[in-house]
């Protein structure tokens, strides 16, 4: 983790998104910069940014969930649906399987927080 001026955190971690076998390439200019809070920069690939929001109390700050971060990047994510241009995958249809994972666990990313060095998974099979 690094902080600016060492005190706000500064997360780094990888994200990894691959829909019927297709990965997003999260180092293209249109996933770069969109948000504050979670983005990718140029040149750094599936490497996520995160800097967690304004402290609540001293040392203390904001996480977001992987929900909310996929949300920057116009993704909607369940336990058990992800939504990509428009279209919803389901994991309750027999044809599709949606997995969600962090650091190879699976999570429900409602409740799960990211962290320095979360690997995030999400792979579809429809």
């Amino acid at each position: 983790m690094n902080g600016v001026g060492g005190i706000y955190p500064h997360d780094h971690g990888e994200l990894d998104v691959t829909v019927d076998g297709e990965s997003i390439n999260f180092d293209q200019s249109e996933h770069h910069n969109q948000h504050p809070t979670f983005h990718f920069h140029e040149g750094y690939g599936q490497t996520w940014h995160h800097h967690p929001e304004s402290p609540l109390q001293p040392w203390e700050f904001e996480r977001m969930t992987v929900a909310e971060a996929l949300a920057t990047l116009d993704m909607a994510v369940t336990e058990s649906t992800f939504t990509l241009d428009g279209t919803t995958y389901d994991d309750d249809h027999s044809e599709t399987t949606v997995e969600i994972e962090v650091n190879d666990t699976s999570i429900n990313p409602q409740e799960h927080l990211i962290h320095d060095e979360d690997y995030i998974s999400i792979t579809v099979e429809s």
